[in-house]
C-alpha cells in the first residue's frame, strides 16, 4: 500500500507532464543535431558535388498557433498536416486521373503560351512576327 498526498488523477497528470517535458528535451536535441549536420561548414568552400542538404516540413498556415516554433507539439501537428495533405493530394490526383481516362481531351498545343515559348526559343517564327502569328491564330 502506498500513501500519497496526490490523487491518482493528479499523479497521471504529473506523469504526462514529465513525459511531455522529456520528449520536448529529446526533440530539441534532435533538432540541434539535424541543424548541425545539414548546415554548411563555415570554412568549407562551395562543394558542387555535395549540395546543401535540408529538411522540409509542411506547415499549414492558420491551423494552430504555438509560441515556440520548433516544439514537439508543432512538429506533431505539422506531421499530421503532412499526412493529411498527402492523403488529400493522392486522392485528388487519383480522381483526376480517372476523369481524364474516362473523358480524354485533345491536346491543344497551338495556344498562346506554347506559341510564345516556341517564338522565344527560335527568336523568329517562320519569318513572321509574334503579333502576326497571334493575330492569325486568334483570328483578330
Amino acid at each position: 500500500v502506498v500513501l500519497s498526498p496526490v490523487s491518482p488523477q493528479q499523479c497521471s497528470d504529473n506523469l504526462a507532464s514529465i513525459s511531455r517535458y522529456c520528449y520536448s528535451i529529446i526533440f530539441e536535441w534532435i533538432i540541434c543535431k539535424i541543424n548541425s549536420s545539414i548546415s554548411p561548414k563555415r570554412d568549407a568552400k562551395q562543394d558542387t558535388q555535395h549540395p546543401l542538404r535540408w529538411v522540409s516540413v509542411l506547415d499549414i498556415f492558420g491551423f494552430e498557433s504555438f509560441e515556440h516554433r520548433n516544439s514537439l507539439e508543432q512538429f506533431l501537428v505539422n506531421f499530421a498536416n503532412e499526412r493529411l495533405q498527402l492523403c488529400f493530394t493522392q486522392r485528388v490526383f487519383e480522381l483526376e486521373k480517372k476523369v481524364t481516362t474516362q473523358h480524354p481531351t485533345q491536346d491543344n498545343d497551338d495556344n498562346t503560351i506554347s506559341l510564345l515559348i516556341r517564338y522565344m526559343m527560335q527568336r523568329v517564327y517562320q519569318g513572321t512576327t509574334l503579333q502576326q502569328k497571334l493575330s492569325t491564330m486568334l483570328q483578330w
